[in-house]
């Protein structure tokens, strides 16, 4: 049973399951095409457990005291969702996260539903980081959705670019709600020149766009889901967030 409440007591989490992937040796899984490009339209549920991010598509990691596990509750939908759990504390940060890479369209939207199930606070100027975007053969860092606290003590979702270090500014879409699931798609057009864009919209509503930017110069690249904190970012410094039905398409 979900949460209702924004300082709800209960903790939703039911662990039901391994963080390896339970794919037989045999099955290759979804998999890239001849180029290495990313199967599209891509979606996951967590159906398959962490299957759909199998090499050579993708991978979930953990470091700084991070976790990641299966849940049956709270779901977006389905059986199942994804908790990804990190402690700020700890020296160095703290993160765990799927990754997808390979080559990216040149334009493409990029989503998933989160779920927050208690109050936190960004402090120290710190990063908590929930989307985060990497390119080219250095894997340089491109583009993330992160989220501020002003002065309302609300959490406010924003698209920070790394390539011409610009952060979007946006006052239409209300703070994350706190227990309830709420949706994250972020557009992505990939320039090399000055059309480039990231656009994003929460629960439908714009959050953030940044427009005339030369975005990048290649498609190759890796899409991080999950939860990440530099250190001493957030208060309180243990944080779990949920994420379900994570979707990739170009239209």
């Amino acid at each position: 049973m979900l949460c209702a409440a924004a300082a709800c007591a209960c903790d939703p989490t039911v662990i039901i399951g391994t963080r390896v992937c339970q794919q037989a040796p045999d099955d290759a899984g979804p998999g890239q095409s001849g180029d290495g490009s990313v199967p599209l339209p891509w979606s996951t549920g967590f159906e398959n457990g962490f299957c759909d991010y199998a090499p050579p598509v993708g991978f979930c990691y953990e470091g700084g005291g991070g976790s990641y596990s299966l849940v049956t509750s709270p779901v977006h939908s389905g059986r199942y969702a994804a908790a990804f759990s990190v402690n700020a504390a700890i020296d160095g940060g703290s993160q765990a996260r799927c990754v997808l890479q390979g080559v990216f369209p040149t334009a493409a939207y990029y989503s998933a539903w989160y779920y927050v199930p208690a109050p936190a606070v960004v402090v120290n100027g710190g990063n908590w980081n929930l989307f985060h975007f990497q390119g080219g053969s250095d894997l340089h860092g491109l583009w993330d959705m992160s989220l501020s606290s002003p002065n309302d003590g609300g959490l406010y979702a924003f698209v920070r670019d790394y390539v011409t270090f610009a952060a979007s500014n946006s006052t239409a879409a209300p703070p994350i709600p706190i227990g309830r699931w709420f949706h994250f798609e972020v557009y992505v057009k990939r320039a090399n020149d000055a059309t480039g864009e990231i656009s994003l919209l929460q629960d439908g509503v714009p959050a953030g766009q940044l427009t005339g930017l030369a975005t990048d110069n290649t498609d190759v690249g890796q899409w991080y889901v999950g939860n990440l904190t530099s250190t001493n970012a957030i208060m309180p410094p243990v944080s779990t967030v949920y994420v379900d039905d994570v979707t990739i398409t170009t239209m």
